[in-house]
């Protein structure tokens, strides 16, 4: 049912478009604007302006897709490496604490036997 909708949109739209460039060329030529000939150049020209600006616009989104889908997996990659980094630090503290426990309990070990 949307779809129809959809579709009955489009046909509409499509037709309102080609009504109002037959107009747009009716006044055009009846104005004495352009001759025909020189409209149907002019056309051309307008219709070739659009493919070309599209194909750009089409270029540049797709670049700026890319660049996107790179930030994210960069981001990703520097969530990782910052989450072993913690890792890594949380782990080294352990060991120092270890190792100064270590320290200390052979200092008291050593104060009995010498005492």
């Amino acid at each position: 049912m949307d779809e129809n909708k959809q579709k009955l949109s489009e046909r509409k739209v499509i037709i309102s478009t080609s009504i109002l460039i037959v107009i747009v060329c009716f006044f055009a030529i009846y104005l004495r604007l352009f001759t025909q000939r020189d409209l149907w150049y002019e056309m051309l020209a307008a219709v070739i302006g659009v493919i070309i600006t599209a194909i750009i616009t089409m270029i540049l989104l797709r670049g700026q897709s890319n660049n996107d889908v790179e930030r994210e997996r960069a981001s990703k990659v520097f969530e990782e490496k910052l989450r072993i980094y913690q890792e890594y630090l949380q782990t080294l503290y352990i060991a120092m604490i270890l190792r100064i426990v270590k320290i200390y309990v052979n200092k008291q070990i050593y104060s009995w036997f010498v005492r």
